[in-house]
């Protein structure tokens, strides 16, 4: 699931609406943020690394593979790794709440 906060309507969409690729070409995105589980990072993380996308991650359950896939990924872009959802859960509040300071200028 992922906003697109910037489309001409905001909306939440489904993973299975668009690829990984279909979104970040479609979307200006700057942060991928996963509270779902271990696969959330396989289905966006290579791409957004890629691209120099940060990467927020919030799922407390990885297994060793996947800590080392994010270590991997973190060679590449910004990865903010936490298993305590309370901490992402604060700061995505913050940047809601604070969204002007945050959002960087509009990138085409």
């Amino acid at each position: 699931m992922f906003y697109a906060g910037q489309a001409p309507s905001p909306h939440i969409y489904s993973k299975d609406e668009y690829s990984i690729d279909e979104t970040l070409d479609l979307y200006t995105v700057d942060a991928t943020v996963d509270f779902s589980s271990e696969d959330g990072l396989n289905y966006d993380g290579d791409t957004a690394a890629k691209r120099g996308i940060t990467i927020v991650s919030a799922v407390s359950q990885y297994p060793q593979a996947q800590l080392q896939k994010l270590k991997q990924l973190a060679k590449q872009t910004v990865v903010m790794h936490s298993p305590n959802i309370t901490l992402e859960i604060n700061f995505m509040m913050d940047c809601g709440q604070n969204s002007e300071e945050y959002r960087p200028a509009h990138r085409h």
